[in-house]
């Protein structure tokens, strides 16, 4: 039997089949037929469609742990007609109990006893990609009825997860929509916070009580999702009173990242990690004046994508007054001062250099033919007469140095604190370096006495007396002929004439 249905909006058919046999006997069977040509899936925008596994302070775009990844899509799918037409209810049995059992329709899509589904939606089927690659095969969502669905994917930091949600309803019609998840569960790195000064890093002294030329520098940078804002505050450590409270701005660049100072995370846009704290507002506010010998502090707030954050804290003492100077002695420790040497290299020390506030960072030493100035130390690669230039730690008060010159040198002297203030420079008496054997001239022996003998010296004849006093001969062609073989080994030769 074929029926021809039509009809302008969905209807539910109920078909049934009465049997009689020759003795009257009946029995009879029916089933129901869904005709459905005009209904179809929308989406409710105002409700969640979301992952639940996210944290919501991201606008559940960010999962912050390696967990199930978990999605729900409440009432966001459905089927306007079957809101208002509950022709999927369970429907009323047989009047007549003519139909039990098989004779009734207790099985397929539309069972005597109901159709599971919401608004119409009887299935959803999920699939998922990562890191924007092909998607998975569909799986059916398990008791779908909960609009909801979780999947153990072995996540990592930095994956980017796509899952798509396909809804069926009761007349085959389908509709699909997806959501992504980035996943992030580290914080960010903060490094290398300090302070620096002609070109020095690493401190944590400034040198002058202006406190807006700090120049605080530090590294922030998040390798999975990025950074979303960094906030840091400047105050006064023992008052804890807050001078200043800003946001830096996070330099992204829209280009890949072509310069050692930047970096591309996993997800999001390429960006520079280094940045400088401006304490110039300080100016405006007329608080950049600070103490001499006070500590102040910097906390820095840096927090990514996903949500987290880093906290670091970093105190700077302010330290205006250069180290007192010391003095400088060439020679080994407790050994007297040396002013000589033929040596290839010379010991050199010195003490009482002191800073009492911030301490001694280092010692910077030149070596050159005049005492040199803070300039000359500062500015040595302009200082032709500088052979020698090092800079050693504060624990080191002794140094060798190769001498590779003749005549006399200085060493210079500087102590520079950790505000890299240096100390007047301390020069030392000097040394000088001798590398020609010692002569003998104008020597007397008192009371001593020769026979008369010939002097050849240097191609010069002279008569050495019995007093042992010298005296010089000329015209005697015939002394220098027979003292000649002995002129170049200074011997003296008695002469026979």
């Amino acid at each position: 039997m074929d029926l021809n249905l039509t009809a302008d909006t969905p209807r539910l058919y109920c078909f049934t089949l009465e049997v009689k046999d020759v003795a009257d006997n009946v029995r009879q069977c029916r089933r129901f037929v869904l005709y459905d040509n005009t209904s179809s899936i929308k989406i409710w925008k105002r409700k969640p469609f979301r992952f639940t596994s996210a944290s919501p302070d991201t606008d559940y775009i960010w999962q912050t742990h390696h967990n199930d990844v978990c999605i729900s899509w409440k009432d966001y799918f459905y089927n306007d007609f079957y809101i208002d037409n509950e022709l999927l209810n369970p429907i009323e049995p047989d009047l007549h109990g003519l139909i039990s059992g098989s004779y009734e329709q207790r099985t397929g899509e539309i069972p005597v006893s109901g159709t599971s589904n919401v608004y119409g939606i009887i299935a959803y089927d999920v699939s998922w990609s990562l890191n924007h690659g092909s998607f998975s095969e569909e799986k059916p969502v398990p008791s779908f009825t909960n609009q909801s669905f979780c999947k153990h994917l072995s996540v990592e930091d930095g994956d980017t997860y796509t899952l798509n949600v396909r809804a069926v309803d009761i007349a085959g019609n389908t509709l699909s929509d997806n959501r992504t998840v980035f996943i992030d569960r580290s914080a960010p790195l903060v490094t290398d916070i300090w302070l620096e000064k002609d070109g020095y890093e690493m401190l944590f002294v400034h040198n002058s009580t202006d406190l807006s030329k700090m120049k605080m520098t530090f590294n922030a940078l998040d390798p999975h999702s990025g950074l979303s804002k960094i906030q840091w505050t400047f105050g006064i450590v023992d008052t804890t009173t807050e001078l200043l409270s800003e946001h830096l701005a996070i330099r992204t660049i829209n280009d890949s990242c072509s310069i050692a100072q930047c970096y591309c995370p996993a997800i999001g846009d390429c960006a520079f990690f280094n940045y400088t704290i401006p304490l110039n507002k300080l100016n405006v506010k007329d608080m950049h004046i600070g103490n001499h010998n006070r500590n102040y502090y910097f906390t820095i707030k840096v927090t990514n994508m996903a949500g987290l954050s880093t906290t670091e804290h970093i105190d700077v003492l302010v330290d205006d007054s250069p180290p007192s100077e010391g003095v400088v002695y060439e020679g080994p420790e407790d050994s007297p001062d040396i002013d000589y040497t033929s040596d290839v290299s010379i010991l050199v020390h010195w003490h009482g250099f002191i800073d009492h506030e911030s301490g001694i960072k280092l010692y910077r030493v030149g070596l050159s033919d005049r005492c040199l100035s803070s300039k000359d130390l500062n500015n040595f690669t302009e200082v032709p007469s500088i052979s020698i230039l090092m800079e050693l730690p504060f624990s080191e008060e002794l140094v060798r140095i190769p001498t590779t010159f003749t005549g006399k040198r200085f060493l210079t002297v500087i102590a520079l604190n950790n505000a890299m203030e240096p100390s007047k420079p301390v020069c030392s008496d000097g040394i000088t370096r001798d590398l020609s054997p010692p002569e003998f001239r104008n020597m007397t022996l008192q009371h001593g006495q020769s026979s008369a003998s010939l002097l050849c010296l240097h191609d010069e004849v002279y008569l050495m007396q019995t007093n042992m006093q010298r005296a010089k001969l000329h015209n005697t062609s015939v002394c220098q002929s027979v003292c000649e073989a002995d002129v170049e080994s200074h011997k003296i030769t008695r002469c026979i004439t």
